[in-house]
């Protein structure tokens, strides 16, 4: 018995540690559509924004930083129906998946404005499925709140580079970078 809580212990904490290898070798992302930016017009969240970025050289991965970690910040996920306007959303702090990729992609397109970096970043608020070693798990789920699940991509032009962020999974299980095709 004492082998077998230790053998039990070992692989939480092996599941604990590599959350984020074992979550993108598991869970696959795939884009089905995007959705329209926001474009940011609260002033408390434009303050924010700029409070958060101060002092930072901003590129691809400050930008994801950033944005990922401000929407990680003020919001906190919620089953509930939630507007999916940021510029709501900082006064609400409730949101669901849309709501969290919403808030993170304005935030990244601001920034990306802000410093004049359109012809070198590009980021996509997108709507996906998520794939369990190939199977859609949207389909094992009859609430239409399942039928699909949002998340992030940022570019760099100049590398190639694509950075996939789901927020709200983010926010939940502390893992940052998801695998997307």
């Amino acid at each position: 018995m004492k082998k077998f809580l230790k053998s039990v212990f070992l692989i939480i904490l092996i599941l604990v540690v590599f959350r984020g290898p074992v979550y993108r070798l598991f869970i696959n992302y795939k884009n089905i559509g995007t959705r329209e930016k926001i474009e940011i017009t609260n002033q408390e969240l434009i303050k924010l924004i700029n409070a958060k970025s101060a002092n930072r050289h901003i590129d691809a991965e400050a930008v994801a930083d950033i944005a990922n970690q401000m929407a990680k910040d003020e919001l906190s996920f919620t089953w509930g129906n939630a507007s999916n306007n940021p510029n709501e959303l900082i006064i609400s702090h409730k949101a669901n998946c849309i709501g969290y990729s919403a808030t993170f992609n304005s935030i990244a397109n601001y920034l990306i404005a802000k410093n004049g970096l359109e012809s070198e970043i590009q980021t996509r608020h997108i709507i996906g499925k998520l794939y369990f070693w190939g199977i859609d798990v949207h389909q094992l789920f009859s609430n239409p709140f399942f039928k699909d699940h949002d998340f992030n991509q940022i570019r760099d032009l100049k590398t190639g580079k694509t950075i996939s962020i789901d927020p709200s999974i983010g926010d939940y299980l502390w893992i940052d970078e998801v695998s997307a095709e």
